[in-house]
């Protein structure tokens, strides 16, 4: 998890309370214990023989420099705003005195060609234009060392399921208490938005058009004040956009960069809506 200013850069004052909304989702919109434990096995055996690694983080997530941290790993943790970093500091449970931050645009990155023997990125390219990823990969691939290994994890979506606002009403109207659970509220939402105003040619859809078109049917349907709160998404602003890739996308943008070594596959509660996918990678 990071931020970018493409990705949000119409959004007002984003980042307060950033740990709250955090520390409310749950895998696989953040990374899982299984997913953490599928990047900690590599890292131990990497370790053997590369004892002092120096590491690039995209972003500040909490579970990464947990992860790290164990290990008081060297770790450059690079983000485009300080204010998300330091909202995400709370949730660090293990303070890394090898941590530190650069702050850097991810699309303008600069540091030396293979500079780093470990490079963490969870659901990094979400955070940017569609156009842009294969030039972001590109630029990891830069930056990493011959021998080293690239930790990535992405949501990728699922082209096969569909929603509508009715639906989501009528699952309101069945049970209210079930769209209370933050969870629930967000699937349902982002299925929405990748089934009914997804662009084809940009990789996006725009929140502001899944809030309309529930504002909509809730009152079309006379429901009361709450179901507001309940069945819309607070983006801040009308310019918030949602990036989504499928997996076609990101092999086609990892041809002939990365080998992959392993996969693991999130089966949470909520993978059937889109695929939480993590891999473990080294350069071709």
């Amino acid at each position: 998890m990071g931020s970018h200013d493409g990705h949000i850069e119409y959004m007002k004052d984003p980042w307060k309370g950033l740990a709250v909304y955090w520390a409310s989702c749950k895998p696989f919109y953040k990374p899982s214990l299984k997913e953490m434990g599928f990047f900690e096995k590599p890292l131990k055996e990497f370790l053997e023989y590369t004892p002092n690694p120096k590491v690039l983080l995209f972003g500040a997530t909490p579970e990464f420099r947990d992860l790290l941290g164990k290990y008081r790993l060297d770790v450059t943790m690079v983000d485009i705003n300080p204010e998300a970093v330091k909202e995400m500091d709370s949730l660090a449970t293990v303070k890394n005195p090898n941590e530190k931050l650069a702050v850097k645009n991810w699309l303008e990155l600069d540091f030396p060609d293979e500079n780093f023997d470990i490079i963490c990125a969870d659901s990094t390219q979400d955070n940017l234009p569609f156009e842009t990823h294969a030039d972001f990969f590109r630029n990891i691939y830069r930056m990493l060392k011959e021998d080293g290994l690239f930790f990535f994890a992405s949501v990728y979506k699922n082209p096969s399921l569909s929603i509508t606002p009715r639906q989501i009403v009528e699952r309101y109207k069945e049970n209210p208490a079930y769209y209370e659970d933050f969870q629930n509220r967000i699937h349902d939402l982002f299925v929405l938005g990748t089934s009914q105003f997804f662009d084809k040619e940009k990789h996006y859809f725009k929140f502001s058009d899944v809030n309309k078109a529930m504002h909509a049917e809730i009152r079309a349907q006379g429901l009361p004040p709450e179901a507001e709160t309940l069945l819309t998404f607070d983006a801040r602003e009308e310019g918030y956009i949602q990036v989504h890739s499928t997996l076609a996308d990101f092999e086609e943008q990892m041809s002939g960069l990365f080998e992959e070594l392993d996969s693991y596959v999130d089966n949470s509660h909520h993978a059937l809506s889109n695929m939480k996918i993590a891999k473990l990678l080294r350069k071709i």
